[in-house]
């Protein structure tokens, strides 16, 4: 896979390259009705509004008495050790074949940081949850469909972002976007490797390693960094997302960054929230996970 500054990418189609070309008219209305309907649903049901995180059951995550430091360090501990992984498997034949860039050494490459994430990650998270039981780092099976089930309520959001994110930047700057570009590269690759057999792993890669990776780095450590020391949960959740967004800067396909990362700091969001809702780790993992898997399936059968 192509080296990048964080762990392997997800693909995440620019905003109407799977929608906007197969739906119809009624289709995007509809999304663009639901997802504010959602918003105001989760705002009466205080599970949105400031302060709604420590008036829920047992109140906010408490990442104490580790301090933010230990916390950061774990994030960027398993950061580089999932990025060297992920260079060293692109680069090994035996791994990745022959040919650089190849869809072999994407699967390659995305499925050996994943798994050396998760070792470097579950490490840390055994001896960090020892030391700081109410940080959320206990997973449970329940967070399985809990996950996918607010994944569900949060698709109508996410979809809304994916349309009105390149129309306000061409509102804005006056250059069109093309409605079939595609603002991930490595979704691109994908598109133009239908039959390559590597695709299986490589999906994989992107759906379960790679989520899992990345949540680790982003919502365990990172932002439960920021949530210790600045004890607000919702400014660890803007702060990481918009991290989280930042990191996808050099994946945008060549299109415009700011017509692409929205959609990423969105999904931030989505992420962040329902893991300060639940206090689950699976959570947002599975959530991000549904979210590539959707992706690379829309655009696979779209175009």
């Amino acid at each position: 896979m192509p080296a990048s500054p964080a762990l392997p990418h997800l693909p995440a189609a620019h905003a109407l390259q799977a929608l906007a070309v197969s739906a119809d008219n009624a289709v995007l209305i509809s999304v663009l009705v639901a997802a504010p309907l959602i918003l105001v649903i989760l705002w009466l049901a205080d599970a949105i509004r400031p302060g709604s995180f420590s008036r829920q059951p047992g109140g906010s995550r408490d990442p104490q008495p580790v301090p933010a430091p230990v916390w950061l360090i774990a994030a960027i501990v398993t950061l580089l050790v999932g990025s060297t992984m992920q260079d060293l498997a692109g680069r090994t034949p035996t791994l990745a074949g022959h040919e650089a860039g190849s869809i072999r050494a994407m699967a390659a490459a995305a499925l050996t940081s994943g798994i050396a994430s998760l070792a470097t990650g579950g490490t840390l998270i055994y001896l960090l949850l020892r030391a700081a039981p109410g940080a959320g780092l206990r997973p449970r099976w329940l967070d399985l469909p809990v996950g996918l089930s607010i994944f569900v309520i949060c698709t109508p959001i996410l979809l809304a972002t994916m349309i009105a994110a390149p129309f306000f930047y061409s509102l804005l700057t006056g250059h069109d976007i093309a409605r079939s570009a595609v603002g991930h590269e490595t979704l691109s690759e994908i598109l133009e490797a239908r039959s390559d057999p590597w695709l299986i792993p490589l999906f994989v890669g992107l759906t379960v390693a790679a989520p899992i990776a990345e949540e680790i780095v982003f919502r365990l450590f990172l932002q439960t960094s920021i949530l210790r020391l600045v004890r607000s949960s919702w400014i660890a959740v803007v702060c990481t997302s918009t991290l989280f967004a930042a990191a996808h800067w050099t994946t945008t396909n060549g299109l415009p960054p700011l017509a692409v990362l929205p959609i990423q700091f969105v999904l931030g969001l989505c992420l962040g929230l329902a893991y300060e809702r639940t206090k689950r780790p699976l959570v947002p993992i599975v959530m991000h996970g549904a979210f590539n898997a959707s992706q690379i399936t829309l655009a696979l059968l779209t175009r």
